[in-house]
């Protein structure tokens, strides 16, 4: 966790014949601590995320900037624990034999490893990835809201300088109608 440095990879792990390398626990319960954060992370989102689409719902401006803020203090946090875990995950490819640069997946990885090992880190994995989607779920819903709450408010905006300052229509020599704005003079146009 904070400060964690491991010391000799090659010696914090040893063979188990046949089931592949045990994790060394330090770094298993590290990299698990670290998806039990991003989960809980993730739920207080959930939590926020469902705000905000009442928020939109309600076309609530304050509620919305305040819950905005909140989300992208969250989403700071977020990114820590992801840098930190692929600190970790990085670490366990290479015990594994895998090279810096090579092209590998956490199920790749984790089938280098214990089974009962692996299995422990796979299901903090799909814990996590069950929030991460209903987050999703819901934000998905709320990019509509938000793009159509967007759209309302630059039309409201717009209609609402028309009014303000109307346009005069006029003719030119040509028969080419001019459109300018009024120039806040007289409402009776004396050009005909």
């Amino acid at each position: 966790m904070p400060g964690f440095r491991p010391m000799n990879w090659q010696k914090s792990f040893c063979w188990t014949g046949n089931k592949g390398m045990k994790i060394e626990k330090a770094v298993k319960d590290s990299f698990i601590g670290v998806i039990q954060a991003q989960e809980k992370i993730y739920k207080r989102l959930n939590e926020i995320v469902l705000r905000e689409k009442s928020a939109l719902a309600g076309k609530d401006l304050k509620a919305i900037d305040s819950i905005v803020a909140e989300e992208e203090k969250m989403i700071v946090g977020i990114k820590e624990l992801e840098d930190k875990k692929y600190g970790l995950f990085e670490t366990m490819a290479e015990t594994a034999g895998y090279k810096k640069g090579d092209a590998y997946r956490l199920q790749d990885v984790l089938g280098r490893y214990d089974k009962n090992d692996s299995r422990e880190i796979e299901k903090a994995v799909e814990s996590l990835l069950g929030v991460v989607k209903t987050v999703d779920a819901v934000n998905a819903s709320n990019a509509s809201a938000l793009k159509n709450y967007i759209e309302y408010v630059e039309f409201a905006k717009n209609m609402k300088e028309k009014l303000d300052n109307p346009p005069s229509a006029t003719y030119a020599p040509d028969g080419i109608k001019e459109i300018k704005p009024d120039s806040g003079g007289s409402k009776i146009n004396t050009t005909i």
